[in-house]
């Protein structure tokens, strides 16, 4: 409810009210982690960040958590 797209009375955000009036708004989220690294290995694992091994900045993926590219690699894609 932080947008002006989405009814906020006082903030102005024009840049994220274009991007929603012209592409997706979603109204309803889940993220793993709020910290941006954790909840992209979150994203690139599809496992929960104690699993993955990366619950804090800088943290590495573990080496026993596999993510899609490598999936997708060994099944001939280039990645």
């Amino acid at each position: 409810m932080d947008l002006g797209v989405a009814g906020h009375p006082l903030l102005l955000t024009p840049n994220l009210d274009r991007l929603a009036r012209e592409g997706v708004h979603f109204t309803q989220a889940f993220t793993p982690n709020p910290i941006c690294t954790p909840s992209r290995a979150a994203l690139l694992t599809g496992q929960d960040n104690w699993t993955n091994g990366c619950w804090f900045f800088g943290m590495p993926i573990k080496d026993t958590s596999r993510h899609f590219a490598q999936v997708l690699s060994e099944a001939g894609y280039e990645t």
